[in-house]
């Protein structure tokens, strides 16, 4: 009985102190953890988050943008970003930002499709395997998608990730 009135107590104690720990870190760090961990990219380390917006729970959707110092030119070409514009990648997007309706995202921090930009799809296909995709069908979704566009007059890379 005791073993019982502390772990009621000693849980909810530690699930505060962890939920603690993970608001102390940056909102830089803790992103870039994710899309690490989850997508196994790193971002340079010379952006700030302008913008973050998360539907409630693990699944989802989640939607950030990023400033840049600088122009991530390595990084785009690492990762494979598509020079090319695609309006089935526009619409997959912006379908996919319609589709949630938890997020109330300021005009600012959407995509301006009339600016010059790069993008890419990743998708995953099982644990640990993502694919790019780069094909034309405007129906396509997977599970998890990685969707990020980089805007190359603003520097702005937008990233939303989609999980269900």
């Amino acid at each position: 009985m005791k073993l019982k009135l502390a772990l009621i107590f000693v849980i909810p104690v530690l699930l505060l102190i962890g939920v603690g720990v993970i608001r102390l870190l940056p909102a830089e760090m803790t992103y870039s953890y994710a899309l690490n961990t989850i997508w196994d990219i790193t971002l340079p380390k010379d952006y700030h988050l302008s913008f973050e917006e998360t539907e409630f729970g693990r699944d989802g959707t989640r939607y950030a943008v990023l400033v840049f110092d600088e122009e991530p030119t390595e990084f785009l070409l690492d990762i494979g970003f598509e020079v090319a514009p695609n309006e089935t990648f526009q619409t997959i997007l912006n379908d996919t930002i319609e589709d949630t309706n938890d997020f109330d995202i300021p005009a600012p921090y959407m995509p301006n499709w009339e600016n010059e930009y790069q993008w890419i799809n990743l998708y995953i296909i099982s644990d640990g395997d993502y694919l790019t995709y780069k094909g034309e069908d405007k129906d396509f979704h997977s599970l998890r998608n990685l969707y990020m566009v980089y805007f190359m007059e603003t520097k702005t890379l937008i990233v939303c990730q989609r999980y269900i």
